[in-house]
């Protein structure tokens, strides 16, 4: 993830945050927080904010890095049945989590789950991979980086008729000359069509929804590879 620029997609959600909330945002709700970058430059925004994430170590990795900061904290929790007793003025899922959701029923569920956390009048603003970017960055094949002390084998499957892609990848970290140590995992993305996405959006409660291409306010096109939907 070290080249992701997350001042500019904290940047981009907060304007979205800011353009639709129709209530005063105080307290954010970090979906799918990860090691908790981003839930972290929420906090310097100036937000008070809670990081959720199902990994156990990626919430250990985040407490660290987060240490002394206050206004954070972070929970453990999956996005279909987390339950929180208090509610937030918005919320935001941020680097595809909600493409992880493999299929219709989980998503409705984490729609309603969600807005059932939100304040009347919350924003909840998040992206997804679009099929375009499943099929045709994803794809089928095999990439390699090499990042100095880590070099990474990406492989990928695409299955067209489910929109579902499978990537593997292998991590060597060095740790000596000629050392190193391995690390295997895998992920699976299911894309789904716009209509889909706000269809379940509508069905969850939310009245309002806008969808647009990544880091713009313009509407998606059909080789669009990432949508931002904000649902009110």
């Amino acid at each position: 993830m070290q080249d992701v620029d997350y001042f500019d997609w904290v940047d981009y959600f907060e304007s979205l945050i800011r353009r639709y909330s129709k209530i005063k945002v105080k307290k954010i709700l970090d979906i799918g927080c990860g090691t908790g970058t981003p839930t972290m430059l929420f906090r310097y925004h100036g937000y008070h904010v809670v990081g959720l994430d199902k990994s156990k170590d990626m919430l250990e990795v985040a407490k660290t890095k987060a240490k002394g900061l206050k206004g954070v904290r972070f929970v453990q929790g999956d996005f279909i049945n987390f339950r929180l007793e208090e509610q937030f003025d918005a919320a935001v899922s941020i680097f595809d989590s909600i493409n992880n959701l493999m299929n219709e029923e989980h998503l409705l569920k984490t729609f309603r789950n969600v807005r059932a956390h939100l304040k009347e009048g919350g924003p909840f603003v998040f992206d997804m991979n679009t099929k375009y970017a499943l099929k045709e960055y994803w794809g089928n094949g095999v990439k390699v980086f090499d990042k100095g002390k880590i070099l990474s084998i990406w492989r990928t499957t695409y299955n067209e008729k489910k929109m579902l892609s499978r990537l593997h990848i292998t991590v060597f970290y060095r740790i000596g000359e000629n050392t190193y140590t391995r690390m295997d995992e895998e992920h699976f993305e299911r894309a789904y069509n716009n209509e889909t996405i706000e269809k379940l959006l509508r069905k969850a409660g939310f009245d309002e929804i806008y969808a647009f291409e990544h880091l713009s306010y313009s509407k998606p096109r059909s080789n669009t590879p990432r949508v931002v939907f904000v649902a009110v």
